[in-house]
């Protein structure tokens, strides 16, 4: 796939990364990650396009190993997606890759998560998905304003961890949306809906 640029890294004995070269680990994972982003993309090619046309190219760092200290000197992390100058950067570890990648029914989607986060800065960075109507977001921010009590409680197939900011709810609700469909539909059918619609939009009608 043009237009993406992965990179590898393992850690030092002080947890710090440094560079590596790819060896059959980091392809397998690299592999894993093209197959899953088609899977999201598959009825939005437009929105694939657009993340693999960035300039610079959207970086994807690889994390073999798990004793890598973050910004914070925490230990550890599945995925984030940050910005170096104009670079934006989208840091993966490997091993949680290649536990989720035959298992898409579980919630931990690290791919789907983060790839909503990139979506998610084509518009400001504001947990709203680029391209929805006025009427759409309205929509949007109401179900989840109704949701937040059901997440709080547990009672929601929607993790807690969405509570934590606008752009992780929107980016946990896309991981659930792309790996447990069903259950979002039984619980959340509004919100379920303007995912299904947002990604596999109803086809155009040719005019006669």
């Amino acid at each position: 796939m043009q237009g993406f640029v992965f990179r590898y890294f393992i850690p030092n004995e002080d947890g710090e990364p440094i560079e590596a070269n790819r060896d059959a680990v980091f392809l397998e994972a690299e592999d894993a990650v093209l197959d899953r982003c088609v899977e999201l993309f598959v009825h939005r090619r437009d929105l694939l396009r657009k993340i693999s046309s960035f300039d610079p190219p959207l970086e994807i760092h690889l994390y073999q190993g798990s004793t890598f200290k973050d910004t914070k000197d925490q230990h550890y992390f599945y995925g984030r997606v940050t910005f170096d100058g104009d670079s934006r950067i989208m840091e993966l570890a490997v091993e949680e890759i290649l536990k989720t990648q035959n298992s898409f029914g579980e919630v931990m989607d690290i791919v789907a998560h983060e790839m909503i986060h990139v979506l998610d800065y084509l518009d400001d960075d504001n947990g709203i998905l680029p391209g929805w109507s006025v009427a759409q977001v309205e929509e949007f921010m109401a179900a989840r304003d109704l949701v937040r009590r059901s997440i709080m409680r547990g009672k929601s197939v929607i993790h807690r961890y969405a509570l934590v900011s606008p752009e992780e709810f929107i980016a946990v609700l896309g991981e659930v949306y792309f790996t447990q469909p069903e259950a979002l539909k039984d619980t959340n059918i509004i919100l379920f809906e303007l995912m299904d619609t947002y990604f596999h939009p109803p086809k155009k009608t040719a005019k006669r």
